[in-house]
């Protein structure tokens, strides 16, 4: 496995996890019922306070939404290796952790209750973010052409070297 998938990998599926998370407490939200929270509660107080929804909207819908939006970008660095999809991802995955931030605090101090589904996004989207930290303080990654092998690099004139064979 090369070190961009596993980079990938560690980043795609705790997001894919938050989103989930994120999901279901959004769809608990509109079908009217109280998340499950299993042998801890919590949930249940987190989700009837005042600062589940925000015009009456379920806090939780744009925490869905953006963690599919990070896994996009990871997916995005993966398949073409650009750092801008990485880049991208990280001012997203620091807006994400400063909203994250704000609700533990507010489950914490204010609500005085945790929400399990809470907890997994956080852990979710700090640990996808902290590896996206980590791969954005390594060197970019060199693609080497090698003219002997015609097509076979990932630079534009390798695709364009490909296209002339297949013409």
């Amino acid at each position: 496995m090369s070190a961009r998938t596993l980079g990938a990998l560690t980043m795609i599926v705790p997001t894919l996890i938050a989103a989930l998370a994120a999901s279901y407490l959004t769809a608990s939200h509109f079908s009217g019922a109280l998340p499950a929270c299993g042998p801890v509660a919590g949930c249940d107080v987190v989700a009837n306070s005042r600062y589940s929804t925000v015009l009456g909207m379920p806090i939780a819908l744009p925490g869905a939404l953006g963690a599919s939006g990070l896994a996009g970008l990871y997916l995005m660095w993966w398949r073409t290796g650009a750092r801008s999809p990485l880049m991208a991802a990280y001012v997203v995955g620091l807006v994400a952790l400063a909203g994250v931030a704000y609700l533990t605090f507010l489950e914490l101090v204010v609500i005085r209750a945790i929400c399990s589904w809470c907890v997994v996004y956080g852990v979710g989207t700090l640990a996808a973010w902290v590896v996206s930290l980590l791969l954005l303080r390594r060197p970019p990654e060199t693609v080497h052409h090698d003219p002997g092998r015609a097509g076979h690099g990932r630079s534009a004139h390798g695709r364009s070297a490909r296209r002339r064979q297949r013409d």
